[in-house]
C-alpha cells in the first residue's frame, strides 16, 4: 500500500499501463472533482512471505474444528441408523492393559 492514497485511489493508478511513462490515471472524487496523477517511474518488486504465524495456526485449529465436528456429525448418524450397545466390560479391560 502506498502512504497517504485512498485504496481506490491506489487501484486506479495500479491499474495504469506501465509500458510507455509518464503514465496517466485519473478518478472523480465523491465532491465531483477529477484527480489526475501522473505516473512516472515504475519500480518491480517481489512479494513477501508470510511472516506472522498466527494465520496458519488459526487456520489449521479451524480445520481441526471442523474435522471434529464433521466426525461427531458422521457418528450421531450412525448411533441413529444402527442399535450401538456398548461393552463397558471391555472398556474396562482396555484400561486396565
Amino acid at each position: 500500500p502506498m502512504r497517504g492514497l485512498a485504496a481506490e485511489a491506489q487501484r486506479v493508478i495500479f491499474k495504469a499501463p506501465a509500458g510507455k511513462l509518464p503514465a496517466y490515471a485519473g478518478m472523480q472524487l465523491p465532491n465531483g472533482t477529477y484527480m489526475l496523477y501522473r505516473i512516472s517511474q515504475v519500480k518491480t518488486g517481489t512479494a513477501k512471505g508470510e511472516t506472522d504465524p498466527r494465520p496458519k495456526a488459526l487456520r489449521a485449529q479451524l480445520a481441526q474444528l471442523y474435522g471434529a465436528e464433521d466426525f461427531n456429525a458422521f457418528l450421531a448418524a450412525l448411533r441413529q441408523r444402527y442399535k450401538v450397545k456398548i461393552d463397558k466390560s471391555a472398556l474396562a479391560k482396555g484400561a486396565n492393559e
